[in-house]
């Protein structure tokens, strides 16, 4: 699809590299999920969802799928939308829900069987973090599964160098901004009663992260 020739959206370059190599570990946790829990369409929540362009092309990747995009501003609502046109799949992109996870009462009123989120944590106060964890044990079923997406802190290993720079940049451009160590998100999933089941290599070295809301 050619950016070029839509009108009303935003364009994320990261976001267009970034999201076959991450479907392609996520696809099979919907299935997955779907199977387990025997649903005929199975609702996936996106935090953070920026300009749309992970939402439409998930949706446009799994018929069953159905995306509720969420942001902690509506400014982006009409390039969600269009991305959804664009990729002909409208029927399943729900339109954007206000929030910020840090706020317990803007979470949607219901569960879900699995929540998705790439490049918050270390874009965002640490509250953001936990406001997820928290979110996410409270709104996931049971077996449920939060993924998540972008750069880590690993024990007892030295960032890349590519990871470095970016982390010093962040923490320029706000000192509470950071590449987050993967121990300190596993706290919180603990606390969430979410345990970490998997972890992926991804280009650029960023990784995809799976926890699963235990029984």
């Amino acid at each position: 699809m050619n950016p070029n020739s839509l009108t009303n959206i935003d364009f994320s370059p990261a976001a267009e590299r970034n999201r076959q190599p991450i479907w392609a570990l996520m696809s099979s946790w919907i299935t997955k999920i779907k199977n387990d829990h025997q649903l005929e369409q199975i609702d996936c929540l996106e935090i953070a969802s920026g300009t749309g362009q992970h939402s439409a092309f998930f949706a446009s990747q799994c018929k069953d799928l159905i995306m509720w995009p969420s942001d902690q501003s509506l400014e982006r609502a009409t390039s969600i939308m269009g991305w959804a046109q664009a990729s002909q799949v409208s029927e399943q992109v729900r339109p954007l829900h206000l929030l910020d996870v840090s706020q317990t009462e803007q979470w949607p009123k219901r569960l879900f069987p699995v929540i998705y989120c790439a490049n918050m944590v270390h874009i965002s106060p640490w509250s953001s973090a936990q406001g997820l964890f928290k979110g996410a044990g409270e709104h996931l079923v049971d077996q449920g599964i939060l993924i998540m997406y972008g750069p880590y802190r690993f024990e007892n290993q030295e960032l890349a160098p590519s990871n470095q720079a970016f982390d010093i940049s962040l923490k320029q451009r706000n000192p509470l901004w950071g590449i987050r160590d993967l121990s300190a998100l596993d706290e919180l999933a603990q606390q969430a009663k979410l345990k970490r089941v998997n972890v992926y290599d991804c280009p650029a070295n960023n990784h995809l992260l799976v926890f699963q809301k235990e029984e």
